[in-house]
C-alpha cells in the first residue's frame, strides 16, 4: 500500500478546515467586517502637526481626496494619504524632535473597494476599474473606447 490509506467514499481525498483557535460557533460574517478605520500614525509613536496648517495627516487626507474621490477608492486613497505624510519631515528648534517622520496606520477589513461616487466608476469586460467621467466627455463613446 505504500504508506497512503485509501477510504472509500465522495470528498475522502479533500482536506477539511478545522478551526484554528477558539472563538464562536457561529457561522456568520463577523461584526467587524467592512470596516476600514485610519490611524493619523501607528502606536507608540509621534503624530505631528505644523502650528498653522494642522495635522499632517488630515493635511493628507484633504488633498489626495480633493484629487481622487470621484473615481478612487478609499483604500488607494489612504494609500496615497500614507505616502504624503511618510515625506514629511518635522521641523523643530529641538535636536531630539527634529527630521522625524511618520507613518499613518490602515486597518482594513473591507470586502469591496469602496466609492464616494461609484456612478462615476466603470469596469471593463477583465474587470479593471476605469474612470467612467472620461467616457461620458464624448458623444458615442461605445465606438471609440475599447473598454465600453
Amino acid at each position: 500500500m505504500d504508506g497512503v490509506e485509501e477510504t472509500d467514499g465522495p470528498g475522502q481525498d479533500q482536506p477539511m478546515d478545522e478551526v484554528d483557535a477558539p472563538g464562536n460557533n457561529k457561522i456568520t460574517l463577523p461584526v467587524e467586517a467592512d470596516f476600514m478605520y485610519a490611524y493619523s500614525t501607528v502606536p507608540g509613536y509621534y503624530s505631528w502637526r505644523n502650528s498653522v496648517r494642522g495635522s499632517w495627516f488630515v493635511q493628507a487626507i484633504v488633498s489626495v481626496f480633493r484629487q481622487n474621490a470621484m473615481t478612487m477608492d478609499v483604500l488607494r486613497m489612504m494609500t496615497r494619504v500614507n505616502a504624503e505624510v511618510a515625506k514629511q519631515k518635522s521641523n523643530t528648534d529641538e535636536h531630539f524632535s527634529d527630521n522625524k517622520k511618520q507613518i499613518p496606520s490602515i486597518i482594513s477589513q473591507l470586502r469591496k473597494e469602496l466609492y464616494f461616487f461609484p456612478e462615476n466608476v466603470m469596469e471593463d469586460v477583465h474587470g479593471d476599474i476605469t474612470d467612467a467621467t472620461v467616457h461620458k466627455k464624448h458623444g458615442s463613446h461605445k465606438k471609440k473606447c475599447s473598454i465600453c
